[in-house]
């Protein structure tokens, strides 16, 4: 069997990893991928004591969580935690990853930024500096232009020969999104079927989920 991926997530205890992604992995994709290491802003004796890692899960549960936490994926997480994934703490101001983080990445990891959007690229430079894993990034990549145009410079001077780096714009493939985009000349320019909604100055899009 070809050897897995390992993932480390940055921001895995956060509410994009714990009610989307770690169900895929360990439900679609555990053939593929395993977890290797999950950093988040909570004290590592929080996380690595199985009394304590519940009561945060809790926390966690009833305070920042947008959804529930399928109980089958917490008792697959909680001891996957305990006992197999490494654990690192990250400033919840100035987020900095490591140099121990680091030295367990092998060529061919693969990182998964899902933490708020102002750190996302200042993490991105870390990563992409220090080792050679692959990049998945959550949308947005950036909060501005001016930081896009930034990074997009930073990229130019880095060594991606090899490497997959991506964003996870995974709202993009919606259907209603992408009814959205495959049409938007027939929507602002098709007068006669009752669009023509002419110049489009700003777009909101909202997304209702349980």
């Amino acid at each position: 069997m070809k050897e897995k991926i390992v993932v480390h997530v940055i921001g895995g205890l956060g509410d994009v990893s714990l009610i989307r992604k770690y169900p895929a992995l360990y439900r679609c994709l555990s053939n593929y991928f395993e977890i290797g290491s999950v950093s988040d802003i909570y004290e590592k004796s929080r996380v690595k004591d199985p009394h304590a890692l519940d009561e945060l899960l809790n926390e966690i549960q009833e305070k920042r969580l947008k959804g529930n936490l399928d109980p089958e994926i917490r008792t697959i997480f909680k001891n996957s935690l305990l006992h197999s994934i490494e654990y690192f703490q990250v400033d919840k101001d100035e987020p900095r990853l490591p140099n121990e983080l680091f030295h367990s990445v092998k060529k061919g990891d693969l990182f998964d930024i899902s933490t708020p959007n102002r750190f996302h690229v200042g993490l991105a430079r870390q990563i992409l500096e220090k080792c050679d894993a692959h990049l998945l990034i959550e949308k947005p990549i950036t909060n501005s232009l001016e930081e896009a145009v930034r990074f997009e410079h930073d990229l130019k001077r880095i060594n991606l020969d090899g490497r997959i780096f991506y964003d996870g714009e995974h709202y993009s493939y919606y259907g209603n999104i992408r009814e959205f985009f495959n049409n938007f000349e027939r929507y602002t320019k098709d007068i006669i079927n009752g669009f023509g909604l002419g110049k489009i100055t700003s777009i909101q899009i909202a997304i209702e989920e349980d």
